[in-house]
C-alpha cells in the first residue's frame, strides 16, 4: 500500500474515516454531590479530632540559600 502523496488520495478523505486510537492523558474523575459530601465529613472530622497535616520544617531549601545567591548577584554587577 504505502504511503499516498496529496495527488493520489481523494480531498478530505480523512474526516469522513473513522478512527480508533488510544487517548494518552489520564482519565478527569468525575465529581458527584456523593464524593464531595464525604470529603467533606472527613475534613470536618479531623478538624473536631484536632488531627492536621502540620507541615512547618519540611523545607528542601534553606533560608540562607537565597542570601547567599543575592549576595553573589550584587558582586557580579560591579
Amino acid at each position: 500500500m504505502g504511503e499516498a502523496n496529496s495527488r493520489a488520495r481523494p480531498l478530505n478523505s480523512l474526516l469522513e474515516e473513522d478512527l480508533e486510537f488510544e487517548h494518552s492523558q489520564r482519565v478527569v474523575p468525575v465529581i458527584t454531590e456523593e464524593k464531595v459530601k464525604t470529603l467533606e465529613e472527613m475534613i470536618k472530622a479531623r478538624i473536631i479530632e484536632v488531627r492536621f497535616a502540620f507541615l512547618a520544617g519540611t523545607f528542601a531549601f534553606s533560608p540562607s540559600d537565597f542570601r547567599v545567591a543575592l549576595t553573589m548577584s550584587f558582586e557580579n554587577g560591579r
